[in-house]
């Protein structure tokens, strides 16, 4: 039987995962098509805190989450340093009810699941792990320590380097151009070197895809968001302890080398705020570093 040809269009986290997925499949032969350099792009600025708890995902979603940090952790179990895995723990704070009711749940998942995870209440306890942290207001904590965060550009090259073994095909700085098409079915692209057929073809172009998507005759409702970002140099050039990934309701927080980053939270964000969401254009956006005004409407 013919295998079927997937080609995909990406090469950050998202293609370069479903990419090594697909390579384990004898039934499949799969490409995939990077403009630029393997977890370039927004991969490049994900913060990784892939953690045991995470506010961002509804408890109910518990599957998904630690199907992702188990896969991340097999990684570096295989080869470490693989995934960039730096084991800080989290610590989740309350400031209500509510939230302290979804860390305890949070808490119990984590714990049945054979991780070392608490819900702390005593304050002094909790600046036992963050010492520098103002407890004012804060009803308690949800501690796991045995996440922290990971590298996506490292995760994505080493996933393409487990690709390549499969025997898939990977294409660095080769620019998807146009989307064949016969009737309303896709049945190939066209990159900046040649053309190719394909069975199927995936978007995982990210902060592309409402336009790659064009190519095709779709209008993707895809909005982008962007969250204030900035870093803390702490006044001593080292801090005395480690620190871990920190979560407020509306931002968190994680160690950049010797500083510390701390970024908006994406759910608190207003998508009727120019500031927080739009369409951008995607290639004014550097492949790493900061990012400017890059909003086109």
């Amino acid at each position: 039987m013919a295998k079927k040809k997937v080609g995909i269009i990406g090469g950050g986290i998202v293609g370069t995962v479903l990419g090594y997925n697909l390579s384990l499949y004898d039934s499949v032969d799969v490409t995939l098509f990077e403009k630029d350099q393997i977890g370039s792009g927004t991969t490049a600025k994900s913060a990784g805190t892939v953690c045991l708890f995470d506010d961002s995902l509804p408890n109910k979603f518990w599957d998904v989450r630690l199907y992702g940090f188990q896969t991340y952790m097999n990684l570096e179990k295989e080869d470490k340093g693989s995934a960039g895995f730096d084991n800080t723990g989290t610590l989740v704070l309350a400031t209500d009810k509510k939230v302290e009711e979804s860390i305890k749940t949070g808490i119990a998942l984590a714990t049945a699941a054979g991780y070392k995870a608490e819900y702390l209440t005593d304050h002094d306890k909790i600046n036992k792990i963050l010492p520098d942290l103002n407890l004012n207001g804060i009803l308690g904590a949800g501690w796991t320590r045995d996440d922290g965060y990971f590298d996506p550009t490292m995760a994505s090259n080493t996933f393409v380097k487990k690709m390549r073994a499969n025997g898939a095909k990977v294409f660095t700085t080769t620019k998807v151009e146009k989307i064949n098409m016969h009737g309303n079915k896709v049945t190939g692209i066209e990159t900046n070197n040649r053309s190719y057929n394909f069975d199927v073809v995936v978007d995982a172009s990210g902060p592309w895809t409402r336009f790659t998507g064009r190519m095709a005759g779709l209008e993707l409702p895809i909005w982008h968001t962007k969250a204030e970002a900035f870093f803390l140099t702490p006044p001593k050039k080292k801090l005395d302890y480690i620190f871990p990934v920190l979560k407020y309701p509306r931002f968190y927080a994680r160690r950049e080398g010797d500083n510390i980053f701390i970024c908006k939270a994406h759910l608190t964000m207003d998508l009727n705020d120019p500031m927080h969401a739009g369409i951008w254009d995607p290639d004014k956006l550097q492949p790493t570093g900061g990012t400017d005004e890059y909003f086109l409407e």
